[in-house]
């Protein structure tokens, strides 16, 4: 309605800027809300061959980025079936040559305005759950 009322009184250019002005806000209050929310955290794996797996969560874009000892891992996540108003991913990185683990780390957030929420994220080594540490 305020639109409208802009377009016709003042012309089409002043609602342009007012909508352009409202989206640039909420993208900048959605940005800073959710970095908050972002996950740094280390897992580390093996006796006799040691790992470092480290995953990155920016809430913000909902991406995740894994690392083994610094390289790289392409991984995507798989939905785990569940009812209610969560949802879960799961992640799945293999770890190791000759002492062989599977590090697996699930992601749970509640579905509406996800981004500006906290997000749990659960590892587990060979599927049993570990301790994790938090990096900045």
């Amino acid at each position: 309605m305020l639109v409208a009322a802009l377009i016709h009184s003042r012309g089409w250019a002043v609602a342009i800027v007012v909508y352009v002005a409202v989206l640039v806000a909420v993208r900048v209050v959605s940005y800073l809300t959710s970095k908050k929310h972002n996950v740094n955290l280390d897992v580390r794996v093996g006796v006799n061959e040691p790992h470092v797996v480290h995953l990155y969560f920016d809430a913000y874009r909902a991406r995740i980025r894994i690392a083994v000892d610094g390289v790289p891992v392409e991984v995507t996540g798989v939905p785990v079936p569940k009812w209610g108003p969560t949802l879960q991913r799961q992640y799945k990185v293999h770890v190791g040559r000759t002492e062989k683990h599977t590090v697996t780390f699930v992601k749970t957030h509640k579905l509406p305005l996800a981004t500006m929420r906290s997000q749990t994220i659960v590892a587990d080594i060979d599927g049993t759950e570990v301790p994790v540490e938090a990096t900045q």
